[in-house]
């Protein structure tokens, strides 16, 4: 008796695990506020410019969430804030604002706890890479 229902109890945890989607495991780590630590744009020349301390998102479980931008050597301010709808895959994020005048999508390259990695081509001719750190709490 004890192992049947050791048995079952395995399987059913076993169950539980596995159901949560690829896509859903992603949302889970991407859910939260991040600091934007860094931007780069590399044109078709291979030129690099990279900008550093851009401000903040942070991307709610509703699906929707905001940016706070940096204006140059200024504090973040709410005026510069973009509000915004999200969703993604396994390997992509995909933002569009709430007017859905404008979408964007974003690789995700790296995905760990406390920072990511994100790339994109998409409307320009260069890449743009994103670094973000996660916003810890005190």
């Amino acid at each position: 008796m004890r192992k049947s229902t050791s048995a079952l109890i395995l399987i059913i945890l076993a169950l539980l695990l596995s159901s949560c989607s690829p896509a859903k495991q992603v949302r889970k780590k991407l859910t939260g506020a991040w600091h934007i630590s860094r931007i780069e744009d590399k044109t078709s020349g291979n030129q690099l410019a990279s900008e550093s301390n851009l401000g903040m998102i942070e991307l709610k479980t509703d699906g929707t969430g905001y940016l706070l931008r940096r204006v140059k050597d200024q504090a973040l301010t709410p005026p510069d804030s973009v509000h915004f709808s999200w969703r993604n895959t396994e390997n992509i994020i995909t933002f569009t604002t709430l007017d859905k005048k404008e979408a964007q999508s974003w690789i995700i390259l790296r995905l760990k706890k406390k920072s990511q990695l994100w790339k994109t081509t998409e409307g320009s001719p260069k890449d743009q890479s994103m670094t973000l750190i996660r916003v810890t709490t005190p």
